[in-house]
C-alpha cells in the first residue's frame, strides 16, 4: 500500500489490523502516524484505535445508561489485558497491551480517555466554551501524551493542553451538525473557532504554530460562510510538527 502526507512523495506504509482501523475510521491520526518513525506506527496504530473505539461508545449504544456499562467495561478490560496471563483480550486491546509494557506507557493515561468519555452520556450534552475547552482537552490530551511518549518525544505541558483544546475544538467544529443531532456540543460555532483560534496562539511559535491561527482563520471563515466547518484537525499536527 502507499500513502501520501500532503504533498510528500507516495511512502509505503504496510499497514496491521489497527492500522486498517485507523485508516478507516481516524484518517487525520492516521496522517499523523505517517510522520513518526516507523518503527512507532504499530503502537500509536494501536493507541488510536484503542481511542476510536472508546470515543464511539454513545454512538453504538441505545442510551446513555447502558453506555456508562460499556465504558465499565472498558475500564475492566484495560485492567485485564495489562496483567501478566490475561482471562480476556479484545483484539485491539491485544494489540496494544504490549507496547504498554514494553514502552512503560501509563495505564493511567488509559483510564483518562475512557473517564473523558463519560461527558458523552450527560443528556443535552456538553455546554458553553469553558465546558467544551475541557471536553476537549479531556479528549486529547491523554492521547497527546501517550503519543509523544510513543515516539520518544516530550513537551511543555502547558503547549499540549493548548494544542489537546485547539485539536479537540476543530474536531467538534467538524462534526457540529452531527454532535448537534445527537444533543451534543452546544455552543455558537464562531465563539467555539475563536477559542481554538486563540489556544494556537497561545501554545506559541517555536514549534511552528506562527501562522497556524491565520490559516485556520482563513479556511474556517470560508467554511462558516458555507455553513460548515470541515477543516482537518490533523492540520495542526501538520504545522506544529514540520517546522522542528
Amino acid at each position: 500500500m502507499f500513502t501520501a502526507f500532503g504533498n510528500r512523495c507516495m511512502v509505503p506504509c504496510m499497514l496491521d489490523f489497527c492500522g486498517s482501523i485507523v485508516r478507516d475510521h481516524d484518517r487525520d491520526r492516521f496522517i499523523i502516524s505517517l510522520r513518526a518513525p516507523p518503527s512507532a506506527r504499530p503502537a500509536l496504530w494501536a493507541l488510536y484505535a484503542f481511542n476510536y473505539e472508546v470515543a464511539r461508545t454513545r454512538e453504538t449504544v441505545t442510551d446513555a445508561p447502558l453506555g456508562r456499562i460499556r465504558l465499565q467495561w472498558w475500564r475492566e478490560a484495560v485492567d485485564e489485558a495489562l496483567r501478566p496471563s490475561p482471562q480476556f483480550h479484545h483484539e485491539i486491546l491485544r494489540a496494544l497491551a504490549p507496547h504498554v509494557h514494553a514502552l512503560a506507557l501509563p495505564p493511567a493515561e488509559l483510564h483518562a480517555l475512557i473517564n473523558a468519555r463519560e461527558a458523552d452520556m450527560v443528556p443535552g450534552g456538553v455546554e458553553g466554551i469553558a465546558a467544551l475547552e475541557e471536553y476537549a482537552v479531556a479528549t486529547n490530551l491523554p492521547l497527546l501524551r501517550l503519543g509523544l511518549k510513543i515516539c520518544g518525544q516530550d513537551a511543555d505541558e502547558n503547549v499540549l493542553r493548548a494544542v489537546a483544546a485547539a485539536y479537540g475544538l476543530t474536531g467538534l467544529l467538524r462534526a457540529h451538525h452531527a454532535h448537534t443531532a445527537h444533543g451534543g456540543m452546544v455552543a455558537d460555532t464562531a465563539v467555539v473557532f475563536n477559542r481554538a483560534r486563540e489556544l494556537l496562539a497561545q501554545a506559541g511559535k517555536p514549534r511552528g504554530l506562527a501562522g497556524a491561527h491565520a490559516v485556520l482563520a482563513r479556511i474556517y471563515q470560508r467554511g462558516l460562510a458555507e455553513g460548515r466547518a470541515d477543516t482537518p484537525p490533523f492540520l495542526l499536527f501538520r504545522l506544529i510538527f514540520s517546522a522542528r
